[in-house]
């Protein structure tokens, strides 16, 4: 922490407000999200895929989509990467995790999703790689938006 405070003085890196009360509301949508998703699983899927779908894949793969939806909610909102903050190293970063998670994917593909009620290493791979390329895919989006955009404004 004191390494990024320090990184984050030197290079003159913060969030404005804006972008702080953006990343508020980010967190309460999807914590709202995930609370949804939680209860309408609970009342109307729980007792009939019980036996198919493991309860800790869905309580993971609802853990994953809340915060898939904060940081896609970020991105689109500009609140993502700090003032000043150079978004190439998040997108190396990005393209790292995606094919380290693909690796140990293909690894372990032949554990399955699920091994005498938990979750293997395999899922957890996959889950998030799908979930770090909704966020590349955000970024490069969100990237092209803010260029048409800029483009509309000098015409």
């Amino acid at each position: 922490m004191w390494l990024e405070k320090s990184h984050m003085q030197k290079n003159n890196t913060h969030y404005d407000e804006r972008q702080l009360l953006v990343r508020a509301q980010a967190s309460q949508i999807s914590c709202y999200a995930v609370i949804l998703i939680n209860t309408f699983y609970a009342i109307f899927f729980y007792g009939i895929t019980k036996d198919i779908v493991s309860p800790q894949i869905v309580v993971l793969t609802t853990a994953f989509i809340g915060i898939g939806v904060d940081v896609v909610y970020c991105i689109l909102k500009d609140a993502y990467v700090q003032v000043g903050q150079n978004i190439k190293k998040w997108v190396g970063l990005m393209l790292i995790v995606i094919a380290a998670n693909i690796f140990s994917a293909g690894i372990n593909y032949r554990q399955g999703i699920q091994e005498n009620g938990f979750v293997t290493g395999f899922f957890i791979n996959i889950i998030v790689t799908v979930l770090f390329s909704i966020i590349l895919i955000s970024m490069i989006v969100k990237k092209q938006i803010d260029k048409n955009g800029d483009e509309y404004e000098e015409s």
